[in-house]
């Protein structure tokens, strides 16, 4: 009996039954702005799942350059305010009912609290992952430091220190002491956590409104702006644009994100140095711990088919899980979402994680009743507040204006937001 040609029928038949399989899987696309070692890990976290997965393929694709394909994507990783260009218009699906239709698994109630409030809606339900979430930081060059007579291992706690020590850096010739990115989350959400001020308040209606122009918000403000005219403090522009002035040494002291670390380190050719949000110990009850996590979420797409969804549901379990967490958290430098994990304390910052994802924010839960997660809305407050913040820093308006003003352009947009 003639082997051969039997075997290579059955070689032809196995090729041909392993294409069409390969062929029927779904292909799921996964869209984001990321971009460093984070991109990489999650390029890397496709193909391992794509080598588990038997009934469909997770193909990762970057947007940050605005070069997306026309293909719609299965699941969006990015902030609130970038999702529209990410979507090519298509709707989000909350992620709780994405996961229950799909058969993924969800508790919200392993999710660290202040994580869940980040990303939950006014009834605590699950809208999207918060999978690239971090903290509002100190960083700080403690070569600078130590070159002004600074302690390099004590970063200043209260924003007075901040000062002191950008008028002894600026007295030593350092031209720019102190920058920020992200004034919006940093100077105005985060002073109101930290010093027990509401962002939003209801009016005598029941009305959810933005009031985050009380005394300690334009005090705030008015210090930075005294700060921009002495020199001390430095804008370079929207986002984290600042963080590459930090980074080459021409600013000694930046305000950012705690997921800026390890970028940060790499590039600086100084020792970084990290301290916690600065506030102001002077204000009655302000607890400098009481910080608001912000960052990019993983979102789900609707309009896909059951089979797809299935797979991209299986792929948020995947991310889910103890130790892909605990890789993602050592790479990115973003913060654990469950306890599960493992995970004691967060990157750059010897600070316990519980202690920094414990507190609650019940404002978080106000914003989404105002549905300000919805990429438009949240976008435009954001665009608003730093129109109002840039005409402070250019000397145009006084902090107290600029704030009122804020507040009543963003409960104007709330209004105009519902009538359409």
């Amino acid at each position: 009996m003639n082997v051969k040609p039997l075997l290579s029928l059955c070689a032809i038949a196995c090729c041909a039954w392993s294409t069409s399989t390969w062929a029927a899987k779904s292909e799921i696309l996964l869209r984001h702005q990321l971009n460093g070692p984070a991109a990489e890990l999650l390029t890397q976290f496709a193909a391992r799942f794509n080598l588990e997965e038997k009934s469909g393929v997770l193909r990762i694709e970057s947007a940050r350059l605005d070069n997306a394909s026309k293909q719609p994507p299965h699941l969006v990783l990015s902030g609130e305010e970038g999702l529209t260009p990410l979507l090519n218009r298509r709707d989000i699906r909350p992620l709780h009912q994405f996961m229950a239709e799909n058969g993924g698994q969800l508790n919200p109630e392993k999710f660290y609290p202040a994580l869940r409030d980040a990303a939950d809606d006014a009834g605590g339900r699950l809208q999207s992952l918060p999978l690239a979430y971090s903290l509002p930081v100190l960083f700080y060059n403690k070569d600078a430091f130590r070159r002004v007579g600074l302690d390099p291992e004590q970063p200043p706690k209260t924003w007075w220190e901040v000062q002191k020590a950008a008028g002894a850096l600026y007295d030593s010739g350092m031209g720019c002491p102190y920058t920020s990115s992200q004034a919006p989350w940093l100077h105005l959400e985060n002073v109101s956590t930290q010093h027990n001020e509401p962002f939003l308040t209801a009016n005598a209606k029941g009305a959810t409104r933005f009031s985050f122009n009380s005394m300690v918000h334009i005090k705030h403000i008015a210090l930075l702006s005294s700060w921009v005219k002495s020199k001390y403090f430095h804008y370079f522009g929207r986002d984290d644009v600042a963080d590459a002035k930090f980074a080459a040494a021409e600013c000694a002291m930046l305000t950012s994100d705690s997921a800026s670390y390890a970028a940060l380190v790499r590039s600086a050719n100084f020792q970084v140095g990290v301290g916690e949000l600065p506030y102001y110990d002077d204000a009655y009850r302000s607890v400098q711990q009481n910080i608001v996590p912000a960052g990019a979420a993983l979102w789900a797409v609707a309009g896909h088919q059951s089979t797809e969804n299935r797979v991209a549901a299986r792929f948020i379990t995947f991310l889910l899980r103890a130790n892909i967490q605990q890789e993602w958290v050592k790479t990115s430098g973003f913060l654990p979402m469950t306890a599960d994990a493992g995970i004691t304390t967060i990157v750059g910052l010897n600070k316990p994680v519980v202690a920094a994802l414990s507190p609650r924010f019940t404002e978080r839960r106000q914003f989404a009743a105002l549905n300000l997660r919805s990429p438009d809305s949240l976008g435009g407050l954001r665009k608003i507040v730093n129109e109002e913040l840039e005409a402070v820093w250019a000397n145009l308006k006084p902090a107290k204006e600029a704030l009122d003003t804020a507040v009543r352009r963003s409960n104007q947009s709330i209004l105009d937001a519902k009538l359409r």
